[in-house]
């Protein structure tokens, strides 16, 4: 039996197979990248729960393999509610740059991307769970409040 050492200098040269990440093909900006994990979130938050946290780390755990980390969150509501968290994918940047400029820390003025996650109780005790990853303009029709009930509540 030969060591490695032997090994390698016996064989020569070996190309040993890599993968590389590039960030234009897995970034939450591409539309395809977008529709997969969005399928994926869908597919992590199908079906009834015992309580919203059981799908949030669900989440956390597909978004992580996106370069995404999710803050650990308290529902101050135990019969429904919503989570918005800007979306910052493969971590904020931060220091000095070689012209003086400072970045700041989760700039949070350029986020173009979040993930709306929402939970609502049914009759049955379980939960009813929802995520996705958004821009602006989906977050905005989301958050939007139907008509009817808008109504409704100025009658009352």
């Amino acid at each position: 039996m030969v060591t490695f050492r032997e090994f390698i200098r016996e064989w020569g040269d070996f190309s040993f197979p890599t993968a590389t990440v590039i960030k234009d093909k897995i970034g939450v900006s591409c539309d395809n990248t977008r529709q997969e994990l969005n399928r994926n979130l869908a597919l992590a938050t199908t079906g009834h729960s015992v309580n919203p946290y059981t799908n949030w780390f669900r989440v956390t755990k597909i978004l992580n393999l996106y370069g995404i980390s999710l803050p650990k969150v308290t529902f101050k509501d135990m019969y429904e509610g919503e989570e918005i968290v800007p979306i910052d994918q493969f971590g904020a940047r931060s220091g000095a740059e070689f012209d003086g400029t400072v970045e700041k820390m989760n700039n949070l003025d350029e986020t173009q991307y979040f993930f709306y996650y929402c939970y609502e109780m049914k009759d049955d005790g379980h939960y009813e769970t929802k995520g996705k990853i958004v821009n602006e303009d989906e977050l905005a029709k989301l958050l939007e409040e139907p008509e009817e009930d808008s109504e409704d509540e100025k009658e009352e």
